[in-house]
């Protein structure tokens, strides 16, 4: 549970520390949100890499590797001052948090398929949720009764127990890759794009997790210096949001032995109608006031624990072989593009939440559209009486 949760934990912990952290760095605000951002794009665009060389020399061994370096990257983050150094530690620590992400995807479908395998993921995205809860109250706390240095430190000692149970895991690939490098590659992918099922949950993935880092990226900000909360309220509040996604991943936990995955999914789009709803009235209305602000957030948030729990284990449902590498394809769509979203933000922020507003009320919207578009034409991706998916 520890492995599967180093990049929530190392990004959800720094939420309630980016406000404190422009001002002891005298630091612009836009600068100061690529401490996430940086983190992001590494974390997703080595999730390819990492999954190739997974398959070809086992999941422990790059696992392993992966932890180190990201332990490496900590310790620049720990011992600097300085904001530049700051954002290469966290590059550092995105390089080697990538392999954590990738191996549990993989490790769980090398072991189980079918209802199993939803179980499985079930409960290790229960994992990350419960770490999502803790992570920005913990921040908030830590910051507000010591400093940043206080949480890099932690994020950095987290690291270092993951390092150290890598250790005791097994080895779980059935058969290491034999085939050059780049014949791996194109079977791989070619396994990919002719795998509807798998192109369509990366979509959905990619596409929420784009409002989500959106939020990730802003809501201290916003929270802080548009409406003047203090660090502690911001990591509660944000807390309080998780925790309302932690509970709907126990409930899709609950549902897909009952129901199956696809018609779990479904039930996130009536979330989605209510948060595009929401949303377009404070846009249009002007209206800014912070509890409705929480309120409209509320349904987004409540879908995710469907979305990230179902859609990562359809991405997955039908890949056979080349697990480790289409595991960090389906990644690398996801952070990076969600990456963007928290990039993007960061450009049109105006002191105000309109940015936060805006760009999640489109992702809902699209969520919806997507998920119609495989309804219709993807037959795998249609609900049956079938708990299979």
């Amino acid at each position: 549970m520890v492995l599967v949760s180093v990049a929530v934990f190392t990004t959800d912990t720094m939420i309630a520390a980016l406000n404190t952290i422009s001002v002891s760095l005298n630091a612009e605000m836009n600068k100061t949100q690529l401490i996430i951002v940086t983190f992001l794009l590494l974390y997703g665009a080595l999730q390819i890499p990492s999954g190739l060389l997974a398959d070809r020399y086992g999941r422990k061994p790059v696992l392993i590797a992966g932890l180190f370096i990201f332990s490496l990257g900590s310790l620049i983050t720990i011992v600097t001052d300085n904001m530049d150094l700051l954002l290469l530690g966290r590059a550092i620590q995105g390089v080697g948090s990538a392999t954590s992400a990738v191996l549990a995807r993989a490790m769980a479908r090398d072991l189980c398929s079918g209802p199993e395998f939803n179980r499985l993921m079930s409960t290790l995205i229960a994992a990350t949720a419960f770490t999502a809860v803790i992570g920005p109250v913990l921040g908030g706390v830590v910051v507000s009764a010591f400093s940043w240095k206080a949480i890099v430190l932690l994020i950095g000692l987290y690291g270092l127990v993951a390092l150290i149970l890598s250790f005791s895991l097994p080895e779980t690939l059935p058969e290491k890759a034999t085939q050059n490098v780049m014949n791996q590659v194109k079977r791989s992918l070619a396994l990919y794009i002719r795998t509807p099922l798998t192109l369509w949950s990366t979509a959905l993935l990619s596409v929420h997790f784009f409002g989500f880092m959106t939020l990730l990226a802003n809501f201290s900000l916003v929270t802080e210096s548009f409406y003047s909360y203090s660090p502690l309220t911001t990591g509660a509040v944000f807390s309080t949001g998780i925790f309302i996604y932690f509970l709907t991943t126990l409930l899709s936990r609950h549902l897909t032995t009952r129901i199956g995955a696809i018609k779990n999914l479904g039930l996130s789009i009536y979330c989605y109608i209510v948060s595009a709803t929401a949303m377009a009235w404070l846009y249009f209305s002007g209206n800014q006031n912070f509890i409705f602000l929480c309120m409209a957030t509320l349904p987004f948030m409540i879908a995710f624990g469907f979305v990230f729990t179902n859609a990562s284990t359809l991405a997955l449902q039908n890949i056979h072989h080349s697990r480790g590498f289409i595991s960090g394809v389906v990644g690398t769509f996801q952070i990076c593009v969600s990456s963007f979203g928290a990039y993007y933000s960061s450009l049109i922020y105006d002191g105000t939440a309109n940015a936060l507003i805006l760009i999640i009320g489109s992702c809902s919207a699209l969520m919806i559209i997507i998920y119609f578009v495989g309804y219709f034409l993807i037959p795998d991706c249609r609900p049956t009486d079938e708990h299979s998916a």
